[in-house]
């Protein structure tokens, strides 16, 4: 009995010396992602394999809603993180009444994340771990149809707004061609029939969010609100007094800084020397052209029922040495395709250093038709490779009701 305590004793010392410690495993927990794109993120890792990624607990996720029930079905919505403008689109295994600009968090732990038509998509999570936490704008990420495309991965599920679009068809019955003005790139637009609400031909923006039909990135706006419109002016002034741009455009070339609208400029600029140029205020345009057809400027807007076109213009006072005597002229031209095609509306000669007097054309056409207009330097080609150059200002478009 003694031996038996002794050997009990002796097995138990090291644990009185040492306090009897108890030693807990240490263990590494992944903290729940709280934005969109993180959640996008898990997905990532697995989607060359297309493989379908189970949330980890505790995970959630709060978004703005960016889709609108008429657009989509009752148990779908599109969801974007205002820190990122990432996108994510839910199917709920219900119904819900979740509308434009309501903030809602969603609880998707153990939800089945996959990437569909490249819409990052949790499917038949239940309604029931959904809630409404407040309301608040969202607004479209600027960009081009260009720009939409190339970034897709990035801005899936997510709203942009294009500017200056035009209306280049109808594929179906909801589904519409809208041609980009600066860059003349498409892209289908989805309005759902219980909108009931038809593109007009030429929009001043258009706000959507981006999805994936057949392969082709396409927009779908939620409301008419989505569309602004061209505002209605009986006349539109433009007299380029913005300040220096002094090197020629070098190609064609955007423009957003006029009063008037964009304008697109190739081998021309905007110059404010009074020395140099035919200024009326503090600035005007000097077009040169190294050759045909170069040399010209162009709205990049509409104009609906343009019927007169009145400008200035002239050879500017720049040294073209013995060719000053040589013809100085401008074409001008009218499209009703968004610069697609064009036609000539007149040839006006002018004088070196000097304005002509104030050019008036009128215009035929119906209170419905969208016009741009070019004005194009047929000036003198010199022996140098450029033609002589022209000053063009105040010009006015009037418009009929």
């Amino acid at each position: 009995m003694k031996n038996g305590f002794s050997l009990l004793m002796a097995l138990s010392f090291p644990c009185l010396m040492a306090g009897c410690k108890k030693t807990t495993p240490t263990t590494t927990r992944t903290p729940p992602v709280a934005t969109i794109a993180g959640v996008r993120a898990l997905e990532d890792i697995h989607a060359a394999s297309g493989a379908t990624v189970t949330i980890p607990d505790g995970y959630s996720i709060t978004g703005a809603v960016i889709s609108s029930i008429k657009e989509e079905d009752s148990n779908t919505v599109y969801i974007q993180d205002s820190t990122g403008g990432r996108g994510l689109k839910i199917r709920f295994d219900a119904h819900h009444t979740y509308n434009v600009g309501d903030i809602v968090q969603v609880y998707i732990a153990r939800q089945q994340l996959s990437i569909v038509q490249n819409d990052y998509q949790l499917t038949n999570v239940p309604l029931i771990y959904a809630n409404k936490t407040g309301t608040g704008p969202v607004t479209g990420r600027p960009a081009t149809v260009e720009t939409a495309i190339a970034n897709f991965d990035q801005w899936s599920s997510s709203l942009v707004k294009f500017p200056g679009m035009r209306t280049a068809g109808q594929t179906s019955d909801s589904t519409f061609l809208l041609k980009d003005s600066s860059t003349g790139r498409t892209i289908p637009v989805l309005i759902s029939p219980r909108l009931n609400y038809t593109l007009p031909d030429s929009l001043m923006s258009i706000t959507g969010y981006l999805c994936k039909v057949n392969g082709d990135v396409q927009l779908r706006i939620r409301t008419s609100a989505d569309v602004i419109q061209y505002p209605v002016r009986s006349k539109v002034i433009e007299n380029f007094d913005i300040g220096s741009y002094p090197n020629y455009a070098s190609g064609d070339q955007t423009y957003t800084g006029f009063v008037s609208g964009k304008w697109v400029l190739n081998d021309a600029l905007v110059a404010n020397d009074p020395n140099a140029d035919l200024i009326d205020g503090t600035g005007s345009i000097r077009i040169r052209g190294k050759s045909a057809p170069a040399g010209y400027l162009y709205t990049a807007f509409d104009m609906k029922g343009l019927n007169n076109i009145s400008f200035r213009f002239g050879g500017s006072k720049n040294n073209e040495g013995a060719d000053s005597i040589q013809q100085t002229s401008i074409q001008v031209f009218i499209s009703k395709d968004a610069g697609t095609t064009w036609t000539s509306v007149g040839n006006f000669l002018g004088k070196h250093a000097q304005f002509a007097p104030v050019v008036n054309i009128p215009v035929s056409s119906l209170p419905a038709d969208n016009l741009r207009v070019k004005f194009l330097n047929t000036s003198f080609l010199r022996s140098s490779g450029a033609k002589i150059r022209i000053d063009l200002d105040d010009v006015a478009f009037t418009l009929s009701q």
